[in-house]
């Protein structure tokens, strides 16, 4: 028989799940723009303030580099378009960085031992 996960192991696992994803954002193992739409993508189901800080940051990357190619999109794209499109993603990538930087530790700080 297979035993069902109760709500609140879900939500801690989904909270894990988040806290692994900013270590991999900090540590350089995922883009940090397609990390920011994963993160944003599982927001409701770790149930904390849709408004939260520091959620909000990757919320604020992800609306900001919609556009852009990044994560599976990319496959979609033309090898001349993505050439075209590289230096908007290096700064967009920059300047993301820079702003989840912190909220990532944070969440890591709130997450990762859940």
């Amino acid at each position: 028989m297979t035993e069902r996960m109760s709500h609140k192991q879900h939500i801690a696992m989904q909270r894990r799940r988040v806290a692994e994803l900013a270590r991999q954002i900090l540590a350089g193992e995922l883009d940090v723009l397609d990390g920011s739409s994963k993160i944003v993508s599982l927001r409701t189901e770790i149930e904390v303030d849709l408004a939260d800080d520091d959620l909000m940051a990757f919320v604020c990357v992800d609306s900001e580099t919609d556009r852009l190619p990044v994560g599976a999109e990319a496959s979609n794209w033309s090898d001349e378009a993505l050439a075209r499109k590289e230096p908007e993603l290096r700064r967009a990538r920059e300047w993301a960085f820079q702003l989840v930087r912190q909220p990532s530790e944070n969440l890591i700080a709130r997450f990762g031992d859940v």
